[in-house]
């Protein structure tokens, strides 16, 4: 049995180290576009406010899952390219970070837009 779970660690350190760096990714690209969302929110074009309050709308309005799968269909259809030249695993690591990098700026935007 420990023999079995020291033959499956460096899986798990692998997994558990692509975990961190989507995290990381994420975290630094989604604060900023938050921010900005957020300020955006208070605008006085309204143009601008409006789009943004749309963008907020869609985000909240849908189940995370769901946007995982249209994105992930629709990266794999454009994303074509990339395929060929990086493996499958690294594919859906960009998707999943470019998903979550569009997905969590309404989250900041949400709770940094009250203090403003």
């Amino acid at each position: 049995m420990l023999n079995y779970i020291f033959s499956i660690m460096p899986s798990l350190f692998s997994g558990a180290w692509l975990t961190i760096e989507i995290f990381f990714w994420t975290t630094v690209v989604s604060i900023p576009l938050g921010l900005l969302v957020a300020f955006g929110l208070h605008s006085k074009l309204k143009l601008v406010k409006a789009i943004l309050k749309f963008y907020v709308w869609i985000i909240r309005g849908t189940p995370l899952l769901l946007q995982l799968i249209f994105y992930f269909l629709w990266l794999t259809n454009c994303w074509n390219c990339l395929s060929k030249i990086r493996g499958c695993v690294s594919r859906i690591y960009y998707q999943l970070c470019c998903l979550l990098c569009r997905n969590l700026p309404w989250w900041t935007a949400s709770s940094t837009r009250r203090p403003i």
